[in-house]
């Protein structure tokens, strides 16, 4: 349930990728270790 907020995230991170690229790539970061973490959850 938590998850779906960041696909929201997701669909806005395009329009921010050029201005925020270091950012974005941070928050991809944390985002795929979250991803990993649940898929081992599940």
């Amino acid at each position: 349930m938590r998850e779906r907020p960041a696909s929201r995230r997701v669909q806005l991170s395009p329009l921010a990728v050029p201005a925020a690229t270091p950012v974005l790539r941070r928050t991809a970061k944390s985002s795929m270790r979250r991803l990993v973490a649940a898929g081992e959850l599940i």
